[in-house]
């Protein structure tokens, strides 16, 4: 009776420590359950905390005006699994009407398109390999082609667009890589920074000198052939091929050949000056000096003699075909001329060279498309070669006289 009473207390005793065991590792479990659910309510704070400050932020970048914002809504944001005692989320700022800016003119978008994007043009492609004898500069060794870097220009030959596609060289010595990438030059281009070929180029100096097309309506037909430009794109192209450092030195050698000459034949002309941003035009003076080869046009503001008196000043001819205009008073008796016959600033120079052009019957474009290839590389003390006349001569295979 004994061994049954002391059987059934052990058993009790066991049992009870079984449940305290259960009861321990029960409030184990609650704990890591709570301390779970504690941290999955700090991560949901904490993500709802930094999703109204990435809206800041995106709001800040995209410059939303009707939206207000402090600099301290963009204080440092913990890391998550970073468990701190959050703070309440702060409410984004609600917007406010604001006045509605003053209303200007509307301004056309920017007309320029992606070259690189398919637009139906044909694409020729220009490889511009490295040179094979070209080294590291370091060390002397070996460059080893590991890319290609494309750029794009719109290009235009009689009867269409075309997109042309430079393929550049990229090399780098594998020996040396803090010394960096070679990129092999792209072909010449009279306008470097612009995005127009030279023959798109020549082709609005054509219309423009030769045809008289004006720079708007040059825009509206090139809109019509599917390629949209400004006046301002169009303006600037022709301002810059006319500059003295481009197509202004073969118009200088021109006159320089007229100086030359035993005779030459001058006259001029009223010319429309917009110069103002007000729009509206004055008048200058267009001045055409000739021996019927070639001819170079001079611009100035007035009909006064001391202008034509400084364009003649070299010259070393002694006959002048003029009319009995006092204009050419000074330079005739400046020079000791004998007087016989009777009757804008980048116009002049561009005149020059179209009208020598039809002096000299040659095409006006395919001559532009090529010295415009070829002048930022042309020697400058052999810019005569490039003359309408000298152009013509050795297109024919024979040389200048």
């Amino acid at each position: 009776m004994r061994v049954g009473i002391a059987s059934i207390l052990a058993e009790n005793q066991r049992l009870r420590r079984d449940l305290a065991a259960q009861a321990a590792a029960l409030a184990e479990r609650d704990a890591q359950v709570a301390e779970r659910d504690a941290q999955i309510a700090t991560l949901t704070v904490s993500n709802e905390d930094m999703a109204q400050r990435l809206e800041l932020l995106r709001i800040k970048a995209s410059d939303r005006r009707n939206q207000r914002h402090t600099e301290g809504d963009a204080a440092v944001i913990p890391l998550p699994f970073v468990f701190v005692e959050p703070e309440p989320p702060p409410r984004l700022p609600q917007p406010e009407p604001v006045e509605p800016p003053p209303v200007r003119s509307p301004r056309a978008p920017s007309k320029r398109r992606d070259l690189s994007q398919p637009s139906g043009r044909p694409v020729r492609k220009i490889r511009c390999a490295i040179d094979p004898a070209a080294a590291c500069a370091g060390c002397g060794g070996p460059l080893k082609v590991f890319a290609v870097a494309h750029s794009y220009r719109l290009e235009w030959v009689p009867g269409h667009f075309e997109t042309l596609d430079m393929e550049r060289e990229r090399c780098a010595c594998l020996a040396c890589p803090a010394a960096g990438a070679l990129v092999a030059p792209p072909p010449s281009f009279a306008l470097p920074k612009a995005m127009c070929g030279n023959g798109l180029l020549a082709r609005v100096l054509v219309d423009k000198f030769a045809d008289r097309i004006p720079l708007n309506l040059q825009c509206k037909r090139m809109e019509r052939e599917g390629q949209e430009f400004s006046t301002t794109t169009l303006s600037d192209w022709v301002l810059r091929a006319a500059a003295p450092e481009l197509l202004g030195r073969i118009a200088v050698a021109i006159d320089e050949r007229l100086m030359r000459g035993a005779w030459l034949q001058a006259d001029d002309t009223g010319y429309p000056v917009q110069d103002g941003l007000d729009g509206k035009l004055r008048k200058g003076r267009l001045w055409a000096v000739t021996d019927q080869q070639e001819v170079r046009y001079h611009f100035t503001d007035t009909k006064e003699g001391p202008n034509p008196a400084s364009f003649l000043a070299k010259y070393s001819g002694k006959l002048l075909l003029v009319d009995g205009g006092s204009e050419f008073n000074l330079a005739v008796s400046a020079k000791g001329l004998l007087r016989a016959g009777c009757g804008a600033h980048a116009g002049a120079t561009l005149f020059s060279l179209i009208e020598s052009c039809a002096m000299q019957g040659i095409d006006p474009w395919a001559y532009l498309a090529d010295v415009l290839s070829r002048i930022q590389e042309h020697p400058v003390n052999r810019v005569h070669e490039l003359t309408p006349m000298n152009w013509r001569l050795a297109q024919e295979g024979r040389a200048s006289v």
